[in-house]
């Protein structure tokens, strides 16, 4: 896609704040601001208002790496107010960096900003996944999470041959009643994907078509590309 911007965001997303340098041109002279703001929707929306709202929304292209759960409340604002924004893999950025010693958000900001303005044929608008798909890939996380649990403290169980019974009961007395929540947990959760992808008559019929296929287990974790840049977590359950 090509198209001509005069104002380049280039954001450093953190867990708290966000570094923000805004590259532009001023008589065929290359300028920049750099600005730090609370990673939230407030804080996005004052900075949009007060820093870019004498800009023409159509010439501003945001631009930053795509880190996940902290990116998704910019992600959100850029894609309820229209605003053309570019989530960028990480890898892609370093790669047009070179070599760089040690991180530095103002500086990463300001390179975000560079790149976008100088790969704007490479350019892929993104829109955040429906709210299905987000809920499906927390979940899926959460779900992960939890199997991970359950795995180290199923392993208590290898010491019953080794050591006495008397220290293994002990042990195992306090162990039990966690293992038992996990998977309790483990199966709300599960549920609650499926009452998602129940109700989705496209996740649905994604859902059935899969299942249908010979030796797919029902643990199977499958995922599906499903426009815009989603992906849809299938096939949960008991086999």
């Amino acid at each position: 896609m090509k198209k001509k911007f005069n104002y380049y965001i280039g954001i450093d997303v953190s867990k708290l704040t966000l570094d923000v340098t805004i590259l532009y041109e001023t008589e065929n002279v290359t300028e920049t601001k750099h600005y730090k703001i609370e990673n939230n929707e407030r804080g996005i929306a004052q900075f949009v208002k007060n820093r870019l709202g004498s800009y023409p929304s159509e010439q501003m292209l945001f631009c930053f790496e795509d880190t996940g759960i902290y990116s998704m409340p910019l992600a959100y604002y850029l894609n309820d107010h229209k605003l053309t924004c570019w989530q960028v893999p990480s890898v892609e950025i370093k790669r047009s960096k070179g070599i760089s010693r040690g991180k530095d958000d103002r500086i990463d900001s300001k390179d975000i900003a560079f790149y976008a303005c100088t790969h704007t044929h490479k350019l892929r608008p993104g829109k955040v996944s429906a709210t299905s798909i987000q809920q499906l890939r927390l979940l899926f996380t959460e779900r992960e999470k939890v199997l991970k649990a359950l795995a180290l403290f199923e392993k208590t169980s290898e010491n019953k041959d080794f050591i006495s019974k008397e220290v293994f009961n002990a042990v195992s007395s306090v162990n039990k009643p966690v293992i038992n929540q996990l998977k309790k947990t483990l199966k709300n959760i599960e549920a609650k994907m499926l009452a998602i992808i129940e109700t989705e008559e496209k996740l649905n019929g994604q859902y059935t078509l899969v299942t249908s296929i010979p030796g797919v287990g029902m643990q199977t974790a499958i995922y599906l590309p499903l426009p815009p840049k989603a992906l849809m977590l299938l096939k949960i359950g008991g086999n």
